[in-house]
């Protein structure tokens, strides 16, 4: 068994992927073509997520009350989102359509992206390939935003409204 080097970002889009098909089947495959990463990375993310039980032995049920536990107390200290420079991108964190009407924010926020259509102050996301696999999929690009938002140390007051988003997946 390989030994255990520590959580990647990734793992968290990884895990909320399969949070998201609920009881649908999935493949290693399909994932790593939804997310834009290697089926080998995929594989090595979910035997991480195993050692440190995220999900099940079996690799397919995630544990939701450990991924709450780190989402809301731990992941703005592990994988934390330093804003950047002023960039063009895809609407990000509170700026991203499911939390702009309902959280006011004085500053655009964006995940570069080069075919992005909105200027605004970078934010990285979890893994470089991430806004692409947000653009095919919604409800990921939804929830990968509220994550973001329990990253920014800056958003206190808007965490409430991104944890009552992800409560519902979790």
């Amino acid at each position: 068994m390989k030994d255990h080097t520590g959580m990647r970002p990734q793992d968290i889009a990884i895990l909320f992927s399969i949070l998201l098909k609920q009881d649908q089947n999935w493949y290693m495959k399909e994932l790593a073509n939804e997310l834009f990463l290697s089926q080998s990375e995929i594989s090595e993310s979910l035997h991480r997520s195993m050692q440190t039980n995220l999900i099940d032995q079996n690799k397919k049920l995630v544990n939701r009350l450990n991924l709450k536990d780190f989402l809301f107390h731990g992941l703005r200290f592990v994988f934390p989102a330093i804003p950047g420079s002023f960039e063009r991108g895809m609407p990000a964190v509170v700026s991203a359509p499911v939390f702009a009407r309902s959280i006011h924010s004085e500053l655009p926020y964006v995940w570069p992206l080069s075919t992005g259509t909105k200027q605004g102050i970078s934010i990285p996301p979890l893994y470089k390939k991430l806004p692409e696999a947000c653009l095919k999929w919604e409800l990921l690009y939804h929830v990968m935003c509220a994550v973001d938002i329990l990253r920014m140390d800056s958003f206190s007051r808007e965490a409430s409204a991104a944890k009552d988003y992800l409560e519902r997946y979790l």
